[in-house]
């Protein structure tokens, strides 16, 4: 059988959130509207594989699994992109083995949920999207950034209504006992996150309750996502941006860097559309080590920070063209090999980069 396939998560016992202790059981629960159903049901009877957008916490991964096991022709088994691109598609490649041979004994199709793929680099999710079409299996990624490409079709949910919102909630708070004015209930139905909404009924006592990714976000925050999804229309303030956010990883005094990112949340603000809710631990790693070497390159070469783009150009234009500017027998050759190679990658596509390798010889 798949369920023997696949290992059940082992719940750690304790009191549950309220909104995983109300999380839909059927499509009669699912806070989701009509038409949404009858495009989910659709694509999983006549797609392999698609994508479906949502807002975070409306409740669209478990609506999903209420049609797809109301149709009863399918085993649902989620794997969250956090778990890293090896994993996953080591994963898929070992337990298919293990499915096929449980699918001869019935008539269920296995059905993949892939969450969180916006975390994951732009090659990591192409080989995600190359390894489950590979693996020939049925699949449905889930995804919040709008700025998310996909080439499978996709489904975008309807925003909840208020109405609807307002009603749910007023059943936990029956279900619970809780009472809570109704005023208040409508505060928390205006939330964009159910989830969150669901979980905030049990502080009813605080004045202060608000929603999870509208309050306001540090400047640092604003600068990766930002930097993620350069989502502004305006070349001439992207270029502005650019240059800034250079002399912000270059700069070597913390005021210095706190001025640059004051500079920079402003520009933010005025000119970027940005969200609250974003893989800040994962970006802030990137970023620190992409910092850390873009100093270290900087330095090798004396170059001044804002004229980094024009010997990035000037590297990379001798590089493809095989022409290797540094003495092979020189001290330190790699280390010098790897400087020059940071600053020639910049804006590079990966064959470019894989040219440039061959021509300094570095791995």
């Amino acid at each position: 059988m798949l369920e023997n396939v696949f290992s059940k998560t082992k719940l750690i016992a304790g009191e549950k959130h309220l909104a995983s202790k109300y999380e839909p059981r059927n499509i009669a629960e699912c806070c989701i509207a009509e038409n949404d159903i009858s495009n989910v049901r659709y694509f999983l009877e006549n797609e392999k594989c698609f994508a479906v957008y949502s807002e975070s916490g409306c409740g669209a991964t478990v609506c999903v699994k209420c049609i797809a096991n109301d149709m009863g022709s399918f085993f649902v088994h989620e794997l969250s992109c956090s778990q890293g691109c090896a994993e996953i598609i080591k994963f898929m490649k070992q337990k298919m083995a293990n499915v096929l041979l449980a699918l001869q004994q019935q008539s269920k199709s296995i059905l993949f949920f892939i969450k969180d793929i916006e975390i994951m680099k732009r090659n990591e999710k192409a080989q995600i999207i190359s390894a489950i079409e590979d693996c020939n299996v049925r699949a449905v990624v889930f995804f919040n950034n709008i700025l998310h490409h996909t080439k499978w079709k996709t489904i975008q949910f309807s925003p909840l209504t208020i109405n609807d919102k307002l009603i749910h909630l007023c059943w936990i708070c029956a279900e619970e006992e809780i009472d809570l004015e109704l005023e208040k209930i409508k505060e928390l139905a205006d939330f964009t996150d159910l989830r969150n909404a669901i979980n905030s009924l049990k502080l009813k006592k605080s004045t202060d309750i608000q929603e999870r990714d509208k309050h306001d976000i540090d400047n640092f925050s604003k600068l990766l996502f930002a930097h993620e999804t350069l989502n502004c229309n305006n070349i001439e303030v992207l270029s502005t941006f650019s240059d800034i956010l250079c002399l912000y990883d270059i700069a070597e005094y913390k005021p210095t860097r706190y001025w640059y990112s004051d500079i920079l949340g402003d520009c933010i603000d005025n000119n970027f559309s940005y969200t609250h809710k974003q893989s800040f631990v994962a970006r802030n790693a990137q970023m620190s080590h992409r910092v850390g070497c873009l100093r270290n390159a900087c330095k090798s070469f004396s170059i001044h920070p804002p004229e980094m783009k024009l010997y990035s150009f000037l590297y990379r234009n001798l590089l493809l063209n095989h022409i290797n500017p540094l003495m092979t027998s020189i001290p330190k050759y790699e280390y010098q090999a790897k400087a020059l190679y940071t600053l020639a990658k910049i804006g590079a596509s990966s064959p470019q980069c894989k040219n440039m390798k061959r021509t300094l010889q570095i791995k």
